[in-house]
């Protein structure tokens, strides 16, 4: 003789699994809305923040951290970026003691905002430093153009580009300009 009993049983699981996934989506839509109104930190977008020519001070540095955090932010990469140019105000160099000092503070207005902080490894626009030799910088593309008509064969050599310029890094670091 056949039972119903198997199909009964399978028939009240899927059913009682279909009622569970209803009510658990119907709970999770304002946890899912509260989500996008107040992410959590671990959401919110990171921003390079610059340290141009490390011109930064203890106020700014409040003033800039407390603005990111009302705004949404989640953290901040510092990147002090050394340069070239017009002279420009005396600053702390990059790792020497005034500059760790104002480092140390924005690590404290930071942990006080809830607010995630790293830091680039070393000064300048390209990432780089005296350490870096010219053979090792990062390099630009330059060209020169010969026009010859042939057919025949060519032994001479190219003209110098226009232009020639040193290494990046000697640009950056303001090195042979």
């Amino acid at each position: 003789m056949k039972t119903d009993i198997p199909n009964t049983i399978v028939r009240h699981t899927l059913l009682a699994a279909i009622a569970g996934a209803i009510l658990t989506s119907a709970s999770a839509q304002p946890d899912l809305a509260a989500g996008f109104s107040n992410p959590p930190n671990a959401a919110k977008p990171r921003v390079y923040w610059w340290w141009l020519m490390s011109l930064v001070s203890k106020e700014g540095i409040t003033k800039d951290l407390e603005e990111m955090a009302a705004k949404g932010i989640g953290g901040v990469m510092i990147f002090d970026c050394a340069g070239v140019g017009a002279p420009m105000p005396a600053a702390p160099s990059f790792m020497s003691p005034g500059w760790r000092e104002n480092f140390r503070h924005a690590l404290r207005e930071a942990d006080r905002l809830g607010l995630e902080v790293s830091v680039n490894m070393c000064s300048g626009w390209d990432a780089g430093g005296p350490w870096i030799t010219p053979d090792h910088a990062s390099k630009h593309f330059q060209q020169s153009e010969l026009i010859v008509t042939g057919p025949q064969k060519f032994s001479g050599k190219l003209p110098k580009p226009v232009g020639d310029t040193p290494a990046y890094r000697e640009i950056a670091m303001g090195v042979g300009t």
